[in-house]
């Protein structure tokens, strides 16, 4: 009860006598979201859901999916959507065959006059390019405020992309989210909606199971880095793409500022693709946070290189690389990383065929990492080819790992702000995050190697390491000099090893 409630019956069967209880009932207690997904409805119980939505109730979000809705129940719901609904925000029908006379019911009553509608889901709903051509011809209208819009699974030809191509470019530029997976859509019909792609300020774009090829994702990157489009979202999976195109998708991620997800799961990514990526991961203005390279076919000397990014990437928080074969080496070289990464909040390596022993020093490397809260490295099959192999003890040292990063995950993350005195850099300080569970550190010399590390991280070029010794002593001791002057007692130097003098507030720490 009360307003922003849920109500989730998915699963069950109501019937249509139940939905009307339902509904009556619900709506006058300020229900806000009802989800009946696969609650085997037909049109009769829509009638209700209709009628309902015309006294415009406190309903936002309304979710029929999976269920034995055909053009009838869609016209029964989209005429409660007319003008007289402002409250509505999405209406999900995915999974039901509502075919193409469905969508002309919904382009006709709904999208056209409905003015608060902003997310429809339309997946394998059984639509042709004949019924795509009519919600594109509807988009079009400049008042329309749809910005999400799911497609998936129905079919493509390159006249349906037309429409939603022209919608997007000239009448609707508002659209933030387009699901267009296994449509069949080829590189031609990618190609006829790339410029509605790149210049409509689109933010999430997945186009993933459909025979686009190297060619049709390099016309794709390529237009996006040109347009300097905004995307921060990108889905690839098996989309034919291999060497050349990874490369391309990688210097758009490069010249991007604000992509943050990219997927590329089950593609030929191969050793060469793996470099590419790695050299985009090691760039200090990296920005993705998301990265999926499962089943990619990633030799050894290619997750050597990948996994040597994530060591100095600042930017990455979950990472799937699953099902590739990172072997002994590439194994050993994901704990050094997470021994100097301080971002990843989330990893799998999965069937990477890893050694037990290599698994062994990848968790002692595990105890240095204070952010990683989800690793998923399977190791429980003993019979498929490429699992890892994980002891039981091994298993037990990195649950305790997580476990304690888990539990420290709630504490406020320390911030030391840190004058620096020596560095060629115009700021006079640097803040340095440090990572909640230092607090935990009993020895002084524990949270200072903490402190430290951190300090290196967040200097990243701006530290000389080859300051020599006697330069060091010299700046040592002015510094110190100095500071007794200025306010004797309050501050105290320390010197980073091999590094420059680095001035901290002592009573901050």
């Amino acid at each position: 009860s009360g307003a922003d409630a849920e109500f989730v019956l998915s699963y069950n069967d109501p019937g249509a006598a139940g939905v009307d209880r339902l509904f009556k009932k619900t709506m006058l207690r300020g229900v806000s979201v009802i989800e009946l997904f696969a609650c085997n409805l037909y049109d009769e119980a829509c009638k209700t859901i209709g009628q309902v939505l015309k006294t415009n109730p406190p309903l936002t979000r309304l979710k029929l999916g999976d269920n034995n809705l055909t053009w009838l129940g869609a016209r029964h719901i989209a005429s409660g959507l007319g003008p007289h609904n402002t409250s509505l925000v999405q209406l999900h029908l995915g999974g039901n065959p509502l075919g193409d006379k469905g969508a002309a019911q919904l382009s006709l009553l709904a999208v056209h006059n409905n003015r608060s509608l902003t997310s429809l889901g339309l997946r394998e709903t059984g639509l042709t390019p004949a019924g795509l051509a009519l919600l594109g011809d509807a988009i079009t209208d400049p008042s329309n405020p749809l910005r999400e819009l799911n497609i998936k699974g129905n079919k493509l030809v390159v006249s349906a992309p037309r429409h939603f191509a022209n919608a997007m470019l000239v009448s609707n530029p508002g659209l933030r989210q387009l699901e267009a997976q296994n449509t069949d859509m080829t590189a031609a019909a990618l190609s006829v909606l790339l410029p509605g792609i790149v210049f409509t300020g689109l933010k999430d774009l997945n186009v993933g199971f459909n025979p686009l090829g190297n060619y049709g994702v390099i016309q794709l990157a390529k237009a996006l880095r040109v347009g300097l489009s905004p995307l921060e979202t990108l889905g690839l999976e098996k989309v034919g793409v291999a060497g050349e195109g990874v490369k391309a998708i990688s210097d758009f991620i490069k010249a991007s500022t604000t992509m943050r997800g990219l997927v590329l799961k089950d593609n030929l990514v191969g050793e060469d693709g793996a470099k590419h990526l790695s050299e985009t991961l090691s760039s200090r203005s990296a920005t993705l946070t998301s990265l999926n390279l499962n089943q990619c076919m990633i030799p050894e000397p290619g997750c050597l290189a990948f996994a040597a990014a994530v060591s100095v990437n600042r930017s990455l928080t979950a990472i799937d690389f699953g099902s590739n074969f990172s072997s002994e080496q590439g194994g050993a070289q994901w704990g050094t990383s997470l021994k100097r990464n301080s971002t990843l909040t989330g990893l799998t390596l999965t069937d990477n065929e890893i050694p037990a022993h290599t698994i062994r020093y990848l968790a002692s490397c595990m105890a240095e990492n204070y952010t990683l809260r989800g690793f998923n490295f399977g190791g429980q099959s003993t019979v498929r080819p490429y699992a890892n192999r994980v002891t039981t003890v091994t298993r037990q040292a990195i649950t305790n790992v997580l476990q304690r990063n888990k539990a420290d995950a709630h504490r406020s993350e320390h911030v030391v702000v840190i004058s620096v005195d020596s560095l060629p850099t115009p700021a006079s300080e640097v803040v340095v995050h440090i990572p909640p569970p230092v607090s935990a550190l009993d020895n002084p010399m524990d949270m200072m190697n903490v402190i430290t590390r951190s300090l290196v991280q967040t200097l990243g070029d701006w530290v000389q390491y080859t300051k020599s010794n006697a330069v060091a002593e010299k700046h040592l001791k002015e510094q110190e000099k100095k500071a007794e002057e200025a306010s004797p007692g309050k501050k105290k130097l320390y010197k980073a090893k091999r590094g420059p003098l680095i001035q901290i507030q002592a009573n901050t720490v």
